[in-house]
């Protein structure tokens, strides 16, 4: 008195059981194989069963269930290489995130060389700058000519600041001129 339940729990446990036993047999094995006696031991709520064949006990499932549990294999090890996908994806993102980092510091240090050098720059300008507006305080002047009657003539001068003085000498004649050195450019 063999219900079609008891029967479809049967040639389920059978093919778990020879499935997954080593050195499987093939589902054409399986279904030219004796048939076994099997005892539903319970039915759970889930619409599987506990059986016990030949001493083993075994959980029968429809085929419904284990196209849903292959289907959600299939789903956790597309999932899994998912994850594996993303995790690669973040270790880049995290070495580029470090990358730039090093980068900025870098950078940082190398606009701090450039601020000093820059100070070194300007502290070089002002010295030459003070150099080249610095007022002479004496200064020697010289020059040589002749007059209208063709003779020799010396121009000499001293200059203590913007005060000059110039001293004509010539065979017969002499002078001297006073003056102001004022720069207009």
């Amino acid at each position: 008195m063999t219900s079609d339940r008891t029967r479809l729990a049967l040639a389920a446990a059978l093919l778990m059981a020879t499935l997954a036993a080593p050195g499987a047999a093939s589902a054409q094995e399986v279904r030219a194989a004796e048939p076994r006696e099997a005892t539903i031991l319970k039915k759970n709520d889930d619409g599987s069963y506990v059986v016990l064949i030949d001493g083993d006990t075994l959980l029968a499932i429809t085929r419904a269930m284990a196209v849903e549990d292959l289907n959600r294999r299939r789903e956790v090890r597309l999932l899994r290489a998912d994850v594996a996908l993303k995790d690669s994806l973040i270790a880049s993102y995290e070495r580029t995130v470090q990358s730039f980092a090093t980068f900025r510091e870098r950078n940082a240090e190398y606009v701090n060389a450039l601020e000093e050098q820059l100070g070194r720059y300007r502290e070089l300008y002002e010295t030459a700058r003070r150099l080249r507006n610095r007022e002479r305080w004496l200064t020697l002047e010289g020059g040589l000519g002749a007059t209208g009657d063709t003779r020799p003539a010396l121009l000499a001068g001293l200059g203590v600041r913007a005060v000059r003085a110039w001293a004509f000498l010539q065979e017969e004649n002499a002078g001297l001129f006073i003056g102001l050195n004022v720069p207009v450019f």
